[in-house]
């Protein structure tokens, strides 16, 4: 399995904005091939973010 990790900082106030376009990145990876499944993850305090999409390898 391939995994691919975005991690990123959200800034005070953007929340709404950022559960919009998590939901549309998970929303496309779910269209490409060998898609297999995503998580995400929003740390309240911190703000810190982390998604990740996993995909079977093809060779």
């Amino acid at each position: 399995m391939l995994v691919i990790v975005f991690r990123s900082r959200l800034k005070p106030g953007l929340r709404d904005e950022y559960v919009a376009l998590v939901d549309r990145m998970a929303e496309l990876a779910r269209t490409m091939p060998a898609y297999i499944s995503h998580e995400g993850f929003l740390h309240r305090e911190t703000g810190e973010c982390r998604a990740s999409r996993g995909f079977q390898e093809v060779i």
